[in-house]
């Protein structure tokens, strides 16, 4: 706008991806004999991504340096 002020216009995209994967075991034992009487393992997966459209403005000052 002029040698003090300014205007900075900006435009982006933003993108994420994020892939989760964890381990579980169960151990049951249905008598209470202290042995295992079934095992299951599960392995459950989490995936999920993110996109977005970006646009600003930015408005800035700049100061006179003292003399």
């Amino acid at each position: 706008l002029n040698n003090n002020i300014g205007l900075d216009f900006f435009a982006g995209y933003n993108y994420s991806r994020t892939k989760s994967v964890f381990k579980k075991t169960t151990l049951v034992d249905f008598g209470n004999n202290g042995s295992t009487d079934q095992t299951s393992v599960s392995e459950p997966t989490m995936k999920y991504s993110n996109h977005g459209a970006l646009v600003g403005v930015s408005f800035q000052i700049f100061l006179d340096k003292k003399k």
